[in-house]
């Protein structure tokens, strides 16, 4: 069959025209449909063939779009706490998580193709392999859009741990296949936190300050 993907915001589903299906229903038929192609499948594989073992996986959602995105969700509905960060900040906090919590030798970055990753290689120290897409797949880079976003999200659901922001639905969905091994990095829980946060929501976490833990 054929699938459509919504990503929109929760309080517009009403408006779509699905007369027999609530909301959750409707969620859940599109997380079903969240499978990749045998093709994209096989390439993945390959992929996580070539990071040599076991890895993290970050979401670095820092994209033009979602800066401005990012910034009017939290101006919106949480009274001033912080919850977009800088690439620099962002780059502390995986640093951290990399050498003190994590203990993986390898990291894969899902990102766009336009973002530079140069700085992000020296993510953990020299101990620590940092791929992208197109480090482990160089013929990725001629698919279509959404093709390299299935392919980073089937990769990143083979990571031992993973990293992405409470607010991108790529990591809510992450999130829900590795319920116990997914954090967030758009948090900060008092003025001297520098890392990461465990979800405890098993990917439906909206509000990240009500439903996480540090990592220490």
């Amino acid at each position: 069959g054929k699938y459509v993907l919504l990503d929109r915001p929760e309080g517009e589903m009403a408006q779509f025209p699905v007369p027999v299906m609530d909301y959750p229903e409707a969620a859940g038929a599109i997380r079903a449909a969240l499978t990749a192609a045998p093709p994209l499948r096989a390439m993945a594989d390959k992929a996580v063939g070539g990071m040599g073992g076991r890895f993290a996986a970050l979401h670095l959602r820092v994209e033009g779009d979602w800066g401005r995105h990012c910034l009017e969700r939290e101006r919106a509905h949480f009274g001033g706490l912080k919850m977009c960060f800088s690439e620099e900040e962002i780059f502390r906090k995986v640093d951290k998580f990399l050498r003190t919590v994590g203990g993986e030798r390898a990291l894969f970055i899902a990102t766009g193709d336009e973002v530079d990753i140069t700085r992000y290689r020296s993510l953990g120290g020299d101990g620590v392999a940092v791929y992208r897409r197109s480090d482990l797949l160089p013929d990725s880079t001629s698919l279509p859009h959404i093709k390299k976003a299935m392919l980073d999200f089937t990769i990143c659901e083979s990571a031992s741990s993973f990293i992405g922001s409470s607010f991108s639905s790529f990591a809510q969905e992450i999130s829900r296949v590795l319920p116990d091994s997914s954090y967030i990095y758009n948090i900060d829980l008092d003025p001297f936190s520098t890392g990461v946060v465990r979800r405890m929501d098993g990917g439906a976490l909206i509000d990240p300050y009500g439903h996480s833990r540090p990592e220490e």
